[in-house]
C-alpha cells in the first residue's frame, strides 16, 4: 500500500464508528517483528510474523473465532437484559409479576408469592414465604406495580399485601404495628394509618353486612 500501511488501516477501523455492531476482529501479518507494539496498541487481535508457519496461523484463526463467538454471547446477554428490563417496566396489572435477581439468575416471581417488602437504602428486600430477594429499586416504584394486586404502604420503608393482615396492634406510646399471617411485625408510619384503616375498614365490612342479614334472618 503506497500512502498507508496495515497499522494505519488498523488504527482507522478501530477509529470508525460501528453503530450495527461491533470493529471488526484483526490479524496483522508482517515481515517486520519490530511492528508488533505499535500492532497490539491499535487493538488487533493477534500478530504473525512472515514466513507464516501453518500452526501459527492456525492458531489466530482458532483465536478469532474465539473472539467471534464470545462477541455473539455478549450480545445475547444484551439483548436478554434489555428484555428483562422492557418486561420490568410493565405495570403489575399487566404481568402479575416481577423480576428480581438470585444467586447469578433472575427469576420472575409472582406477586401473589410476595408477602411484603422493606427498602434497604437504594435497594428494596422483597419477602415471599419461604424465601427472600434483594432488587435494586426503590419502594416507591414497587408500590405503583403492585399496587393493583392488592398491596398497601403502611410505612416509608415498607409495603405488604392487604389480605396477609392478621391484626393491627398498638404498642408503647401508642404507635401501631402490623402482624402478618406470615409472623412479621412492622411498624405503621403516622402518615399512613388512614390509608390502612381504609382498607381494613373494606376488608371488615363483608363480615358486618353478613353478621347484620344473619341477625335479622333471626329477628324475621
Amino acid at each position: 500500500m503506497p500512502r498507508l500501511d496495515g497499522l494505519d488501516v488498523a488504527a482507522a477501523l478501530q477509529r470508525m464508528s460501528w453503530p450495527d455492531h461491533e470493529p471488526p476482529i484483526l490479524i496483522l501479518v508482517t515481515a517486520h517483528p519490530r511492528f508488533a507494539v505499535d500492532a497490539f496498541e491499535s487493538e488487533v487481535l493477534d500478530f504473525i510474523n512472515k514466513p507464516i508457519r501453518l500452526s501459527r496461523l492456525e492458531r489466530a484463526l482458532e483465536r478469532a473465532r474465539t473472539a467471534c463467538e464470545q462477541r455473539r454471547a455478549g450480545q445475547k446477554v444484551r439483548d436478554l437484559e434489555t428484555r428483562i428490563c422492557e418486561l420490568e417496566r410493565r405495570p403489575a396489572s399487566s404481568s402479575g409479576s416481577i423480576w428480581v435477581k438470585s444467586n447469578g439468575a433472575t427469576l420472575r416471581v409472582s406477586s401473589s408469592a410476595i408477602k411484603w417488602a422493606r427498602s434497604e437504602g437504594e435497594y428494596v428486600r422483597v419477602h415471599c414465604l419461604s424465601e427472600s430477594y434483594l432488587e435494586r429499586m426503590s419502594l416507591s416504584a414497587l408500590a405503583e406495580r403492585l399496587e393493583q394486586d392488592g398491596f398497601i404502604r403502611i410505612h416509608r420503608s415498607a409495603l405488604v399485601r392487604a389480605d396477609d393482615i392478621e391484626r393491627i396492634e398498638t404498642r408503647e406510646w401508642g404507635r401501631p404495628f402490623v402482624r402478618l399471617k406470615c409472623g412479621a411485625q412492622l411498624p405503621v408510619g403516622r402518615k399512613y394509618r388512614s390509608a390502612l384503616q381504609s382498607v381494613t375498614s373494606r376488608i371488615r365490612s363483608p363480615r358486618r353486612n353478613e353478621s347484620t342479614s344473619q341477625a335479622g334472618a333471626e329477628g324475621g
